[in-house]
């Protein structure tokens, strides 16, 4: 199910890319697709972003609306998977500021705040319980992120 959701998702953002308003960045953070990635951008309607990102231990699709005229600051969503802490999917609500402004070159900086699925193993102590049993829990995603965008 997760698969096809992500898949589903993907080929919508992809449909609406158009080669003449992409942008290209990388950058670390959920937004970047967990610890380093890269993030192709679509500019839709000149204030709607959405990009797709691919990272060294995750992916991740967002969506942004630019809120100032100066287009220097966006609100969205973020929603992925990455290995380290999120290994069955994250969603979350970003703030960017782009010092040039989101369609210009330059730095971006922001902060997520939403939930992850992690899953964890569970050892027993009374027993010699070498493998384990598998918990999946739902915990709070605070995060930082910074790119630079091409």
């Amino acid at each position: 199910m997760k698969k096809t959701l992500h898949l589903a998702l993907g080929l919508l953002a992809a449909s609406y890319i158009n080669p003449a308003q992409a942008e290209l960045s990388v950058g670390a953070g959920y937004p970047y697709g967990g610890l380093i990635g890269v993030q192709y951008t679509n500019v839709v309607n000149d204030d709607h972003l959405v990009s797709l990102s691919a990272g060294l231990v995750g992916a991740a699709i967002s969506y942004e609306y630019i809120l100032s005229k100066d287009s220097k600051h966006t609100l969205g969503v973020t929603a992925g998977s990455e290995v380290l802490t999120s290994e069955e999917g994250f969603a979350a609500l970003t703030y960017h500021y782009y010092t040039q402004g989101a369609l210009q070159e330059g730095w971006a900086f922001g902060a997520s705040v939403g939930v992850r699925r992690t899953d964890e193993r569970e050892y027993r102590s009374d027993i010699l319980d070498i493998f384990g049993t598998e918990k999946v829990e739902t915990k709070a995603l605070i995060g930082l992120h910074i790119g630079y965008r091409f």
